[in-house]
């Protein structure tokens, strides 16, 4: 952990002088040491900033490890909505990025993660969501700025 914290320091001397290649790092790891110090709420802001830096200045990779990190942090505090909106984004942004292997991995994962977890006393209608096609509407929404593109994809998911 203490080169992880040195090497956030220089990280953060650079990206203090303007340099947009490192931002996103910075509050990636910084997020990361928030999250092993027990500073959830600094963790989330941070993976936040990470993935809003990432997008912005075009990392796609890194915007799609800081929004399948904070879906992991999500998991862990029970924030069902939160996690899902993170996965989304790191499905869309890993599949802008052109790793059609880790989307398939990870949405592998998170159906099995969501099978396990369901509970049989959960009404039928919550069983009965198809969870790939939900991710897909989420990854479709967040990618989407045009209302008449977005409805057109949803009704294409659903």
């Amino acid at each position: 952990m203490h080169r992880a914290r040195d090497r956030h320091k220089k990280l953060a001397k650079i990206a203090a002088h303007g340099s947009p290649n490192y931002g996103h790092q910075r509050d990636l790891l910084g997020a990361e040491i928030a999250r092993h110090d027990g500073d959830l709420a600094s963790a989330r802001d941070l993976y936040d900033a990470a993935i809003d830096a990432a997008r912005t200045h075009g990392f796609t990779v890194i915007e799609a490890i800081a929004a399948e990190r904070a879906a992991g942090l999500c998991d862990e505090e029970g924030r069902a909505l939160l996690r899902a909106h993170y996965r989304a984004t790191a499905l869309a942004a890993y599949r802008r990025w052109g790793a059609e292997a880790k989307v398939r991995t990870l949405s592998s994962r998170w159906n099995t993660m969501e099978s396990a977890g369901a509970s049989s006393s959960a009404p039928a209608a919550v069983r009965d969501i198809d969870l790939s096609s939900v991710l897909k509407a989420a990854a479709a929404i967040s990618e989407t700025l045009v209302l008449d593109d977005l409805l057109g994809r949803l009704l294409d998911v659903v």
